[in-house]
């Protein structure tokens, strides 16, 4: 980028982010630059009411900018949890937030897969059903059956014993 950004540049920049799904390509520096901008405008437009009026736009289009990135990003890493793709046109100075935000949505989706398909501690046994038996909750806390006289199924050890003890099913010896 060169070493000055312009009115035009924050307005093409917000414009290509407004009407893009996807992160538009900016310069690396775009946002030092946006800073310096506004720091060298801040103290000419005091006395000047047409300058403070561009000045306040300047202002509303870099928070938009901004605004839109942050909303894209966040966007963006849940599509990559899901899909495993990187990011695209993503600056240096937001892939921080960006790995943070994938961090976090790491964790959640493990725990969500924790919920719904927990990984069973307690050891299995292979049993057949002798008579019918209803639902019940296992000793792992995961719901099995019900289950009909014939079936086969693998179930926590605790609960084949007290199944085969009732005379409710039989322990299959697998090879």
């Amino acid at each position: 980028m060169s070493d000055i950004l312009t009115f035009e540049t924050i307005r093409r920049i917000h414009k290509d982010e407004e009407l893009s799904v996807k992160l538009s390509k900016i310069p690396d520096d775009f946002f030092e630059k946006a800073t310096q901008y506004i720091k060298a405008k801040e103290d000419s437009v005091k006395n000047d009411p047409a300058a403070a009026q561009e000045f306040q736009n300047v202002k509303h289009r870099l928070r938009f900018i901004m605004e839109t990135r942050e909303r894209k990003i966040l966007n963006m890493a849940l599509y990559s949890v899901r899909t495993g793709l990187p990011p695209e046109n993503l600056m240096p100075s937001e892939k921080p937030f960006f790995e943070s935000i994938l961090e976090s949505l790491n964790k959640f989706k493990q725990l969500r897969e924790d919920v719904l398909e927990p990984k069973t501690s307690a050891p299995l046994k292979v049993v057949a059903f002798t008579d019918d038996v209803g639902a019940f909750l296992g000793e792992d806390m995961i719901s099995y059956g019900p289950f009909k006289k014939g079936d086969i199924a693998s179930i926590p050890e605790k609960n084949s014993e007290i199944l085969i003890s009732g005379k409710k099913a039989e322990e299959m010896k697998i090879n």
